[in-house]
């Protein structure tokens, strides 16, 4: 599973690009950002399956990065991680499809739970849509 990293705060970008490889094989670091435009810009160039972005960033907040990479029609599932718990953000995310909205700091087990379980749902998509891709060709 190809993951991006979409976040301002150097220290916390750096250990989270060092840390997704480890948590499991199969999470490949596909790139990083330091703000919401840059991060834009990345993710239609690699077309990551999963971007764990922050909320509050300088230049675009990951919430309109989001937005606009949606309305631009680009699949990706989003993690945010964000210092604010508050009610506002976590509902704008709903709204965006966002799949889990974690608080920092960072709780590394229920990082890990959340990336496994979206690698899960992509091999089982991807399982789907090549059953369906051979039964077409038997029609």
């Amino acid at each position: 599973m190809r993951i991006v990293v979409i976040e301002d705060e150097y220290r916390i970008r750096q250990g989270l690009c060092q840390l997704i490889p480890k948590l499991s094989p199969d999470f490949q670091l596909a790139g990083s950002a330091e703000n919401g435009y840059d991060g834009m810009y990345l993710i239609k160039e690699v077309q990551p399956d999963v971007a764990v972005c922050d909320v509050e960033m300088k230049v675009m907040n990951g919430l309109s990065m989001i937005r606009q990479l949606r309305d631009l029609g680009l699949s990706c599932a989003y993690l945010i991680l964000s210092g604010y718990s508050e009610f506002e953000y976590a509902k704008q995310a709903i709204q965006y499809g966002v799949v889990n909205y974690l608080l920092k700091p960072v709780d590394f087990e229920e990082l890990r739970e959340t990336l496994a379980r979206l690698d899960k749902q992509l091999l089982s998509r991807h399982k789907s849509e090549n059953a369906e891709g051979q039964a077409a060709l038997f029609l």
